[in-house]
């Protein structure tokens, strides 16, 4: 069964340097970076793919124009290998994904959410940090973050209710999972 791994958490949560690492552990199964049938870039390894670039400091889907089309990748590439991705576009929403967990039945693939369990107040500070490394002063409105936030708990809640045990964690315990389900690791 092929497995597709969804990195969640709001903006500066970590999803990105959770799948960063991800790709760094498992460098030397990296095969190349192509462009799927929709032009969405992916990076393939020997038994999964990431979804999105990561050349700048936001990766992964928030590369990728709209949702749909990273939904539609994900499906592309999920009749092949196992799939990880991540981006706040996709990693706080609840229906979409229920959408996604439907579509991914119909060519056995299971969808395993992982909800990284980023404070409020230390993803504030990881965005602020990313914004002087860029030579930007500090988010003076807290209004995005705190509703991406909301909705990430709110989505991760609703997910459990649905009956997919997301996995609160932290980010490298997430590493761990990760790496387990794509068996990189025990």
């Amino acid at each position: 069964m092929t497995k597709v791994i969804g990195v969640r958490a709001t903006n500066g949560g970590g999803k990105t340097h959770v799948v960063r690492e991800v790709m760094r552990i498992t460098d030397p199964y990296f095969q190349k970076k192509v462009k799927l049938s929709n032009s969405v870039l992916i990076n393939v390894y020997d038994n999964f793919v990431v979804l999105g670039s990561y050349d700048r400091a936001c990766g992964g889907c928030d590369t990728i124009k709209t949702p749909a089309l990273v939904w539609d990748s994900i499906m592309e590439c999920a009749e092949h290998k196992h799939v990880l991705f991540e981006g706040i576009l996709v990693g706080t929403v609840y229906q979409p994904t229920m959408d996604l967990v439907e579509r991914l039945k119909t060519i056995d693939a299971t969808y395993i959410p992982v909800c990284l369990d980023t404070s409020f107040e230390q993803s504030v500070a990881n965005v602020n940090s990313r914004r002087a490394e860029a030579g930007k002063g500090e988010i003076e409105k807290l209004v995005n973050i705190e509703t991406n936030y909301k909705k990430h708990i709110s989505s991760a809640k609703k997910l459990k209710e649905a009956g997919l045990n997301p996995h609160w964690v932290s980010a490298e315990e997430a590493i761990n999972i990760i790496l387990r389900e794509f068996g990189y690791a025990n």
